[in-house]
């Protein structure tokens, strides 16, 4: 609880600091310019799990497991091989993000600068997965609210010296922000890079293929998660400039309900592979629990409903009536919530029990339920058929999930990856 709880206030800091970054950016841009910058947002959110290729998980993984053994001269090989690893698929993410991204009507060189922030923004993540590995949670959470904060910084910067902020601008801005937020990851992180000094690095492709083995199906299933957004983004693109924008919008006030779903799983990935290899009982979140939370989603949609001032509210804010029916969508949307509280923590499970393969193929099927519905019930419904779409898929990726996680519940954990010795 002390460290999920330090994780959590990083998490809540930078999150923070990154909706004001967000309702600035609505505020300032025109409709259009911010459909664009979130279609944009969306393809570098989607090329970033690539890009670090989750090996930040392998890497806290791996580093804790070598400290327990006392094997603490391979602490720092493990953390090179990552970064380099990661550093290649981050270049080659650069440039498929930018070909991506490229169809819609942007300055060349400036997007190009922001899907640059890739490189360091992965970095970051392997730094993130190094701090906890060797236990210092707290350097972790001060490098994500950094991250948090360094976005917020430099946009205000911007209106220093800037007198109307631009599409352009933002991508530069954003770029700076990254490299910031590395600086500050990197010099936290130095510190037990020292002490943790061991033998000089030497390339080691087994290395590299150990982290591949554990991080591919967490990758896949990041990949699938984040391509739900992705695969709406590059639909509506084509679509409505205004429904492209209210639909991020709304993802955006979403996402504050789901603020701390990321750190569920990273706390009970190693308590599961623990209890387990203790051969102790553990439990799942099922059908009790998700009554209670149906019962409190359903009291804070009813209030969200009757609220009288909700055009008023969200013109007041993002200073655009195009987005006055958001809290409407937000509604449909909140169903789900419920539904994704007991998945996200069962796919930790899972995935503590050895098993990432059975959350990464559910990731799959949810995201061609997803497609499927959203371009039928989009033709039909517009807005509304969208987020009925969003909210059948992630029910469905519940179902899935439960039976799954029900069926393997027999104290039998999956194929634990090689360790390498140096």
């Amino acid at each position: 609880m002390k460290n999920t709880s330090i994780v959590l206030s990083g998490v809540i800091v930078s999150r923070f600091f990154i909706f004001l970054f967000n309702m600035i950016i609505i505020r300032q841009l025109s409709v259009e310019e911010y459909a664009h910058f979130a279609f944009a947002f969306s393809v570098f959110n989607w090329v970033l799990v690539f890009s670090h290729f989750d090996l930040y998980a392998a890497v806290s993984h791996r580093i804790s497991y070598l400290r327990a053994l006392g094997k603490t001269c391979g602490i720092n090989q493990y953390y090179d091989h990552a970064r380099l690893l990661s550093s290649f698929f981050s270049i080659i993410g650069v440039l498929v993000a930018f070909l991506v991204a490229g169809q819609k009507s942007y300055g060349s060189v400036m997007l190009f600068v922001f899907m640059c922030g890739l490189i360091p923004v992965s970095q970051i993540t392997i730094n993130d997965g190094y701090l906890k590995g060797v236990g210092r949670f707290r350097d972790a959470s001060v490098a994500d609210a950094v991250n948090g904060f360094s976005k917020f910084f430099f946009i205000c910067i911007g209106f220093l010296f800037i007198d109307k902020i631009r599409l352009n601008h933002i991508f530069c801005l954003f770029f700076s922000s990254t490299v910031l937020s590395y600086v500050c990851s990197s010099g936290l992180v130095s510190r037990y890079v020292n002490i943790y000094k061991g033998e000089r690095f030497v390339f080691e492709m087994k290395s590299i293929c150990s982290l591949v083995r554990f991080s591919r199906w967490v990758c896949l299933t990041d990949l699938m998660n984040t391509g739900v957004l992705l695969s709406g983004n590059m639909i509506l693109a084509n679509c409505s400039v205004t429904d492209l924008a209210c639909f991020n919008l709304v993802v955006l006030i979403y996402s504050v309900f789901q603020i701390g779903f990321g750190s569920i799983t990273t706390v009970l990935i190693p308590q599961v592979s623990n209890k387990i290899a203790r051969k102790e009982d553990f439990e799942l979140l099922g059908w009790g629990s998700l009554n209670k939370l149906i019962l409190v989603t359903a009291v804070f949609i009813f209030l969200v409903m009757l609220f009288p001032f909700h055009a008023e509210v969200l013109e007041f804010f993002f200073n655009k009536s195009e987005y006055s029916k958001a809290f409407s969508y937000l509604c449909i949307l909140l169903v789900a919530f419920p539904f994704r509280v007991i998945s996200v923590t069962n796919k930790g499970v899972l995935q503590g029990m050895g098993r990432p393969d059975i959350v990464a193929k559910v990731s799959i099927i949810t995201l061609i339920v997803n497609i499927s519905l959203f371009i039928f019930l989009y033709s039909w419904w517009g807005l509304v058929g969208i987020f009925v779409a969003m909210t059948f898929s992630y029910i469905v990726e519940f179902l899935l999930i439960m039976i799954s996680a029900e069926r393997n519940q027999s104290g039998k954990i999956g194929p634990v990856p090689e360790i390498i010795n140096y």
